[in-house]
C-alpha cells in the first residue's frame, strides 16, 4: 500500500517523466522488501532455534518468488535456494548505507514502545504478562537487528536479557521443534498454543477491531 500511494503521487507530479523514465516503481527496494519476507523472516527463524530443512526453505522461497510475480517483480533476480538468499541479504546489507534518518528512528522507537504495558491496567498479573512481552521484543530487536545499526537506530538497551534467546529460548524451541516431528500429539499442541498465541496479541493490540482479526470459529 505504501509503495503503491508513493507510485500514485510520483505520476501525479508534473516533474515526472513517464516516458524517459517509465512506471515510478523502485525495483531494487520492491526485491528487498520479498526477501525481507521470506529468507529475512526464515534467517531469523533459525536464530530462535527452529529446525527448517532446505526443502522447506526453497518451498517459501518458491511461494514468495511466485508472489514477486503477480506483483510485478523480476523473479529472476529472487533467490530459489538457501544459498542465493543468504547471498542476497547480504548485497541488500552491503548495498545499504545504513544511516537511519530521525522518521527512521522514531519508527523504531514507536515500534518498541507500542508493546510497553498500558499505565491503566489495573490486574497486575496483566501488567507482569504485558510487561514480559514488551522485554521479549527488546531482546529479540537487539538479538536480530546488526549490533552497529541497532546503535544508529538509538534503541533501548535490553540490559543483556537478549543473551537469555540463545541461552535458553533457543534450545526450548529446538527441541520442540524436533520432537513434534515424531509425536502428533506435541505437533497439534503446538498448533495450538502458536494459535492462542496470535489470538492473544490481537485481542491485546486491536482492541475493539479484534472481531474482524479473529476467526468465526474462535469468538
Amino acid at each position: 500500500m505504501m509503495h503503491a500511494m508513493v507510485r500514485q503521487r510520483l505520476l501525479q507530479n508534473p516533474k515526472w517523466n513517464s516516458e524517459l523514465w517509465g512506471l515510478p516503481i523502485n525495483e531494487a527496494d520492491s526485491l528487498a522488501t520479498n526477501v525481507g519476507f521470506s529468507m529475512a523472516m526464515i534467517y531469523g527463524c533459525k536464530l530462535l532455534g527452529f529446525y527448517l530443512p532446505n526443502k522447506d526453505i526453497e518451498a517459501v522461497l518458491h511461494l514468495w518468488r511466485y508472489i514477486g510475480y503477480l506483483m510485478g517483480d523480476d523473479a529472476d533476480w529472487l533467490p530459489k535456494t538457501t544459498e542465493e538468499g543468504l547471498h542476497c541479504l547480504l548485497l541488500i546489507h552491503l548495498s545499504n548505507e545504513n544511516n537511519p534518518d530521525e522518521e527512521s528512528k522514531t519508527l523504531a522507537k514507536d515500534y518498541l514502545n507500542s508493546f510497553k504495558p498500558k499505565s491503566d491496567v489495573k490486574n497486575w498479573k496483566q501488567y507482569v504478562n504485558d510487561y514480559y512481552f514488551f522485554m521479549k521484543h527488546k531482546a529479540y530487536a537487539e538479538l536480530l537487528i546488526p549490533f552497529d545499526l541497532y546503535k544508529k537506530l538509538e534503541l533501548p538497551s535490553s540490559n543483556l536479557t537478549w543473551m537469555l534467546v540463545p541461552l535458553v529460548e533457543f534450545p526450548s524451541i529446538f527441541i520442540k521443534d524436533r520432537l513434534r516431528a515424531f509425536i502428533p500429539a506435541l505437533h497439534k499442541q503446538i498448533e495450538q498454543e502458536g494459535a492462542k498465541a496470535q489470538e492473544e496479541v490481537i485481542t491485546t493490540r486491536m482492541g475493539e477491531r479484534q472481531a474482524s482479526y479473529i476467526p468465526k470459529e474462535n469468538h
